[in-house]
C-alpha cells in the first residue's frame, strides 16, 4: 500500500514536470513567433518608411520646381517677346516686301532687292532655328517636370493602396504621414497639372506659328527662284544678242539692259543712188536685209536695235548697226531695205528704238 503511494507521486510529480516543459516549449515557440512577427513587422515598416522617404524628397524637390515652374512660363513670355523673335518676324517682313518687289522688276532693278531679300532670309533661318531650339528646351523641361509629377503621383496611390491591403492601421504613424503626404501630392498635382499643360500648349502654338513662318520663308524662295531662273533666260538671250538677235523674245527684263530713245527712222538700199558704189557696209559686211542699219558714230559697230513698230517684219524687230552714212548723224537711223521702192515706201518715221551697246 505505501508502496502505492509511493508509485502515484512519482507518477504525478512525473507528469508536471512534462507539463512544465510543454509550457516552457509552447512558450518559447510563441516567443519565437512573436519575434518573428515583430522582425517583419519591423522590416515592413522600416521598408514603407524607405518609401515615404522617397516620396517625402519627390514632393520636397517639386515644392522647389514650382517656382521653376513659373520661370518656365516666364521663360516662353520672354522668347515671344524677345529681341531675337521681333528680329526674325521683321526679316521675314523686309524679305517678303522685297520678294514682292521683284515680281514686278525687270532684271537690272531687281537685282539689289534680290540681295536684300537673300540677306534678311538668311538672317531669318538662322533666328528660326534659335528659336525653335529655345522653345523645344522650354517644353520638354516641362514635360520632364509634368512626367516626375505624374510618377510620384501615382507612387504615392499604389503606397496607399499597398498599406490598405497589408491592413496597416490607418490610425498608425504611418498611415497619417503617408496620408498627408497624398494630400500634398493631390494638392500639387492639381495645381500643377493645369499650368504645366498650360506652358505645354502655349509653346506648341508659339512652334507652330513659327513654322507658318517657316512656309513664308518657302514661298520668299519660291519667288528667289523664279527671279533666279529669269536671270539665266536674260542671260542665255544676251548670249545670243550680238549673233543671232532675231532668235531672241524681247521681253521687261531684256529692257533693262538697254537705253531707249526717239529716232528718226529713214531706209536705204543697194542701189547706187542710195550707196553709190559701195557693195559693203563701213564696218566690211554684206548689207541685209532685215538686219543692217546704219547709224552715227554714237553708236558703234556691233550694237544692236530693237525696234518695237518692226517686230512684225522678219526682223521680229531685231537690227545691227553695220553702216554709216554722210546724213546719219545724231538720232538717225537709216534702215537697209531690198529694193529701192521699199526704201521709199518707209519714207521717214519716228520710232521708240532700244539700244543694245555690247
Amino acid at each position: 500500500m505505501h508502496h502505492l503511494k509511493r508509485r502515484s507521486i512519482s507518477i504525478v510529480v512525473m507528469l508536471a514536470s512534462i507539463a512544465v516543459l510543454v509550457i516552457a516549449i509552447h512558450s518559447s515557440i510563441y516567443a519565437m513567433e512573436e519575434k518573428k512577427k515583430q522582425q517583419l513587422e519591423l522590416e515592413r515598416e522600416v521598408f514603407y518608411e524607405k518609401q515615404l522617404d522617397r516620396i517625402c524628397s519627390c514632393m520636397s524637390d517639386l515644392q522647389e520646381d514650382v517656382s521653376e515652374m513659373e520661370e518656365l512660363e516666364n521663360a516662353i513670355q520672354k522668347l515671344m517677346e524677345s529681341e531675337e523673335t521681333q528680329n526674325m518676324y521683321n526679316n521675314l517682313a523686309s524679305a517678303s516686301e522685297y520678294a514682292v518687289k521683284l515680281e514686278s522688276e525687270s532684271i537690272s532693278q531687281g537685282e539689289e532687292d534680290e540681295q536684300q531679300a537673300v540677306s534678311c532670309l538668311s538672317e531669318v533661318q538662322i533666328l528660326v532655328d534659335n528659336v525653335l531650339q529655345r522653345n523645344s528646351d522650354i517644353a520638354n523641361q516641362t514635360r520632364e517636370m509634368q512626367n516626375l509629377c505624374v510618377v510620384n503621383h501615382e507612387a504615392s496611390r499604389k503606397l496607399l493602396q499597398s498599406f490598405k491591403m497589408e491592413n496597416i492601421d490607418e490610425s498608425s504613424e504611418l498611415y497619417e504621414r503617408l496620408a498627408t503626404i497624398i494630400l500634398n501630392v493631390e494638392s500639387f498635382w492639381k495645381n500643377s497639372e493645369e499650368k504645366l499643360q498650360e506652358i505645354i500648349d502655349k509653346s506648341e502654338a508659339f512652334e507652330k506659328e513659327i513654322l507658318s513662318k517657316q512656309s513664308e520663308c518657302d514661298s520668299v524662295f519660291e519667288i528667289l527662284s523664279a527671279f533666279e531662273n529669269r536671270k539665266e533666260a536674260l542671260n542665255y538671250k544676251l548670249s545670243i544678242l550680238w549673233d543671232e538677235p532675231r532668235e531672241v523674245e524681247m521681253d521687261e527684263d531684256l529692257k533693262g539692259y538697254a537705253s531707249v530713245e526717239n529716232y528718226n527712222v529713214t531706209a536705204y538700199c543697194a542701189c547706187y543712188q542710195c550707196s553709190g558704189n559701195n557693195t559693203l557696209t563701213a564696218s566690211g559686211t554684206m548689207p541685209k536685209e532685215y538686219r543692217t542699219m546704219a547709224a552715227s558714230k554714237n553708236l558703234p559697230f556691233g550694237t544692236v536695235l530693237y525696234v518695237p513698230a518692226l517686230k512684225n517684219t522678219p526682223s521680229n524687230g531685231w537690227y545691227i548697226v553695220e553702216d554709216r552714212g554722210g546724213a546719219i548723224k545724231g538720232n538717225r537711223l537709216d534702215l537697209y531695205m531690198g529694193s529701192h521702192s521699199q526704201a521709199l515706201q518707209f519714207g521717214r518715221q519716228t520710232m521708240e528704238v532700244y539700244v543694245f551697246v555690247k
